[in-house]
């Protein structure tokens, strides 16, 4: 029974593998083709021709943003997470991916129903007493049916597609394949890390895929907004939520458009940005959890303005310390001030020394100046912030991963407000939220508690530190320990701190024989030459004999260097 479900499975590697490949050749890559296998030019031929002319007629970047969406949900998923790559990928490849749009067909409601059946008897116990079996939401890995529950509640039911895991692993285990072949026959892609690329993307896929961590992150986000009268989150119904099922509310509402929201007396689109970019900085900076996709698609603004936040299968997770330091780099941006600005980089790269730091310095200079003398620069955050990603990658500098999903939801965010009042400035809002962060972090009362923290973590170091000492001692007894120290360049420091050492000796030594010297003297002792003890002559003699040798090998040391 193994042998024949491996035999099936590399049928269908073989099928997939072939269709990825008569998708590369329809769109005009056979320069990437040949680097996967010989012989696959023959392909071409059962393309229509029609196909390959319409193909001819875009550019590079419109034909790979139409190859992910040929191939399916997976690949159309890898494109999008690559779209916030703007540190790797040109910037022309980045406008296509973030066009990419699932394509993929409904799957029958009758299925659907099927699924809440095996996962929690919905139909069966009569847990749901209506249900529309065609979907009012469709994406690539899920669809949404609006329902009643028994007790009453209107809900919106997510569904996973059937065997999209298989497809998606399938998928995943393919990329890897072709991402080795390129990496190694490619060398312009090479340093992009492609199989890491896909690594990441397979680990971030497999969260989105287990709707129990949505249903998480939705509870989080509500949490931290359970004070607000505007900003909002679906309730979860957990007894008909699973890793293959998302229930929640059902919101009324529209999508937050300017023509829709200013149809009424009172225009509402410039008070609802407002309110959604405010939102977004306080999740970014007070909780150090936000959205990461916060366009018009998954926002939600009924009748009472209260705006509602949809799918939380990707959200991004910051440390206290780096929100300070990010919020130091924007306030740095808007004051030009290079010195703040090269300490938040230090921080967020986790760099002590940088390896060339003034030419970082007038880069850094250069970057600052060129928003100061560009018109409405302040509206464009998600640029500066990707230009300095692109400084920092100039100077191979590690840039950590919450730092491209800020600025993957800031471009995100920057398009609905300009959709919504294009007169909204993101810097203004942003400097109040920063400032307030950085002083409520500098009161006496937070600069108390982290006093008690930082003496409580001393205290339980001092407390460990026996215990620690003695395992490390009875690994060296037992000869389990060992040290591996690499360094480079360090030749010269070595020599220098030996040279060091042994003069440290000599003046230690000198020191020694005049103090010996001198006791001999206080004691009095015999025998006397000229009144002073013989002893202290002697070592009087040795200390100067000891000390000109020093003074000449320090001015040789001296010349020679």
């Amino acid at each position: 029974m193994g042998l024949v479900k491996f035999f099936i499975k590399q049928v269908r590697h073989a099928n997939r593998y072939n269709k990825i490949i008569r998708v590369l050749l329809k769109y005009g890559f056979e320069d990437y083709v040949a680097h996967f296998k010989d012989g696959k030019g023959f392909l071409r031929y059962f393309i229509p021709k029609r196909k390959i002319r319409e193909a001819a007629e875009l550019n590079k970047w419109e034909r790979m943003r139409l190859v992910c969406e040929e191939l399916g949900p997976t690949f159309v998923k890898f494109g999008q997470v690559l779209s916030s790559r703007r540190d790797l990928l040109p910037a022309e490849l980045i406008e296509e991916l973030s066009k990419l749009q699932d394509s993929v067909p409904i799957f029958p409601g009758k299925i659907a129903k099927e699924i809440l059946d095996d996962e929690f008897g919905a139909f069966k116990n009569e847990k749901i007493i209506s249900f529309d079996e065609f979907p009012f939401a469709s994406a690539s890995m899920a669809q949404v049916h609006k329902a009643r529950l028994a007790t009453g509640e209107q809900v919106a039911i997510k569904v996973q597609r059937p065997d999209i895991r298989d497809m998606i692993e399938e998928d995943i285990e393919i990329m890897r394949g072709l991402a080795g072949i390129l990496g190694e026959r490619l060398p312009s892609i090479k340093h992009f890390d492609p199989v890491g690329l896909v690594d990441k993307f397979s680990e971030s896929i497999h969260f989105e895929l287990d709707f129990i961590h949505e249903s998480i992150n939705l509870k989080r986000f509500a949490y931290n907004f359970k004070d607000s009268s505007v900003i909002k989150a679906p309730q979860i119904y957990n007894e008909l939520t699973s890793t293959k099922v998302l229930t929640m509310e059902f919101v009324e509402g529209q999508k937050p458009k300017k023509v829709k929201l200013d149809e009424g007396e009172q225009p509402r689109s410039s008070k609802v940005a407002r309110e959604i970019a405010d939102s977004f900085f306080k999740q970014v900076f007070d909780h150090g959890f936000f959205h990461a996709d916060p366009h018009a698609g998954n926002i939600i603004v009924n009748e009472k303005n209260e705006i509602y936040f949809i799918d939380f299968g990707m959200m991004g997770t910051i440390l206290k310390k780096d929100k300070e330091h990010l919020g130091n780099l924007l306030l740095s941006i808007e004051m030009q001030d290079v010195k703040l600005m090269m300490t938040a980089i230090s921080y967020l790269t986790n760099v002590v020394v940088f390896e060339n730091r003034k030419s970082l310095e007038y880069e850094l200079i250069e970057y600052i100046n060129k928003y100061a003398y560009t018109e409405n620069f302040h509206l464009q955050v998600g640029q500066m912030l990707t230009d300095l990603t692109e400084v920092m990658n100039n100077h191979n500098l590690q840039i950590p991963s919450h730092f491209f999903l800020i600025t993957r939801a800031m471009f995100a965010l920057e398009g609905l407000v300009r959709d919504l009042d294009n007169e909204i400035v993101l810097m203004d809002l942003i400097k109040p939220v920063v400032r307030a962060r950085l002083l409520d972090d500098r009161n006496p009362v937070t600069t108390g508690e982290k006093i008690i923290n930082s003496m409580y973590d001393l205290g339980n170091y001092l407390e460990e530190f026996p215990s620690d000492l003695r395992q490390t001692m009875k690994l060296i007894r037992k000869g389990k320990l060992s040290v591996n120290l690499k360094h480079e360049g360090m030749d010269p420091t070595v020599k220098t701190l030996n040279r060091l050492g042994r003069q440290l000796i000599i003046v230690i030594l000198v020191s020694s024989i005049i103090l010996g010297s001198s006791v001999f003297i206080l004691a009095d002792t015999d025998p006397k030459l000229w009144g002073v003890p013989v002893y202290s002559l002697v070592g009087y003699l040795f200390a100067s004999f000891m000390g000109v040798y020093l003074l000449l090998r320090l001015y040789k040391q001296e010349s020679e260097d």
